[in-house]
């Protein structure tokens, strides 16, 4: 895939340097937040097969309430991302913050399926706009060998987040108040949104490509609480594309572009199938719904550790060709979710190899998608791509229900979501016809 990119002065101050403690201290804030993201996206899907029996919610309304995050998410990142590049990283993700504080909460006061769904939209909005500032923060923190790495480590977030919220609920749920899985979550979201408000620095990157108002002395501010010695002056201001999606498909990077929304839609929808269905899955091989969101945290937890796996292998091996190969093992062990029998032990197994795939996969597009994307867009092209992605994702736990409720076992939707992640490893192992320049 071809990158336009160059390398922005602002950067260069420490993209040969090592990385300082206070850099190091802003990605694990990040990463923090998006194991936020990532307990508020696995909540609903916790509490499905309660509210499906406290409700008489059927397997196809169940994947309409279920979908109704992820439609707020596309809203998310296709209508909010491109503000992180017009206004900063940081107002962008303390707004984020704020929506999914205030719609947790809203989902814990709850009580009817129209309540929930309209509150779970809203929350999805502040979950699908930290998808793209979240990447780009982490990219610009980081130091030039170590950029790849650390956008990675935001996918962790989406794990991570599962599996504390799986033990959450596991213990939640023994007394049937599914409101406090919520609540919990908008609780964690106020002292994150404070933690952030005084922690997190601008992007630097930001700074001196958007020139805001003082921003030399803004610029200082950030590399000072990054552990950097201020500049002089801002560097000279090179020439840019206004940021717009219609900048995406200009300049050579169209087949770039479409290259990677098919990819991410398909890898994104059996994602969301096996996120939103594998607690409903379990309690109905014959285990209690306690047992099915240890089971999902379990498996979510097996997720935490390929994004950095992955991440780091990056410094060593291209980056397209893991992906590729990831992809491929997500769509393996989709097929096992499909058919082993149901014996705890090995469906636990074979969850565990689905999370492990899919966060790799999610690791790897945005990382590739940094190494290909100029500073100036990359958060609006990662809220685009990512976008369109999380629009398509609501089709996976959708799709599912209207299968199952049509009669088809676990094992033929499985296979049909995991054909899809088959194709997406094929398209981005795809080589690229100019080489990826240095970006920052």
């Amino acid at each position: 895939m071809s990158s336009a990119a160059t390398t922005p002065a602002s950067n260069r101050l420490f993209d040969a340097s090592p990385m300082t403690q206070r850099q190091l201290l802003a990605i694990m804030l990040a990463i923090g937040i998006a194991v936020l993201d990532g307990y508020d996206v696995a909540s609903m899907s916790f509490v499905a097969p309660v509210l499906s029996k406290a409700w008489g919610i059927d397997k196809a309304a169940l994947g309409g309430l279920l979908a109704s995050g992820l439609v707020g998410m596309a809203v998310g990142s296709l209508g909010l991302s491109p503000f992180a590049d017009k206004f900063g990283r940081k107002p962008i993700t303390l707004c984020a913050l704020v929506l999914i504080t205030l719609g947790s909460l809203a989902c814990g006061l709850s009580d009817s399926m129209t309540q929930l769904m309209l509150a779970r939209a809203f929350t999805g909005i502040g979950m699908g706009t930290l998808v793209s500032s979240l990447a780009a923060l982490n990219a610009e923190f980081a130091n030039a060998n170590n950029r790849s790495f650390a956008v990675a480590s935001t996918a962790v977030g989406l794990p991570l987040g599962g599996a504390i919220g799986g033990v959450v609920a596991s213990v939640v749920l023994k007394s049937n108040d599914w409101h406090w899985v919520f609540l919990i979550g908008a609780i964690a979201g106020g002292v994150i949104t404070l933690l952030a408000a005084a922690l997190l620095p601008e992007s630097p990157s930001f700074l001196v490509t958007q020139r805001p108002k003082n921003a030399l002395q803004r610029l200082n501010r950030v590399l000072a609480q990054l552990g950097h010695p201020p500049v002089a002056e801002l560097p000279a201001k090179q020439k840019q594309e206004a940021v717009s999606y219609r900048a995406l498909f200009s300049h050579g990077r169209g087949s770039d572009s479409l290259r990677f929304i098919a990819c991410i839609v398909l890898v994104i929808v059996g994602g969301y199938y096996i996120m939103n269905w594998l607690p409903q899955i379990v309690t109905t091989l014959g285990f209690e719904p306690s047992t099915a969101s240890l089971v999902a945290s379990i498996a979510s937890l097996a997720g935490v550790a390929s994004p950095l796996i992955f991440g780091a292998l990056t410094t060593r091996f291209d980056t397209f060709k893991m992906a590729s190969l990831v992809m491929f093992g997500f769509g393996a062990a989709l097929i096992g979710i499909g058919f082993v029998p149901p014996i705890l032990g090995l469906f636990v197994f074979v969850a565990c190899s689905a999370s492990f795939f899919l966060s790799g996969s999610a690791a790897m597009v945005q990382a590739s998608m940094v190494q290909t994307f100029p500073p100036n867009m990359r958060a609006t092209a990662i809220g685009f791509v990512m976008g369109l992605g999380r629009v398509a994702s609501g089709l996976g736990p959708y799709l599912a229900g209207l299968m199952f409720a049509a009669g088809m076992t676990r094992g033929g939707v499985s296979l049909s979501f995991a054909a899809l992640a088959i194709v997406a490893g094929l398209l981005v192992g795809i080589r690229r016809s100019r080489p990826v320049l240095a970006t920052s």
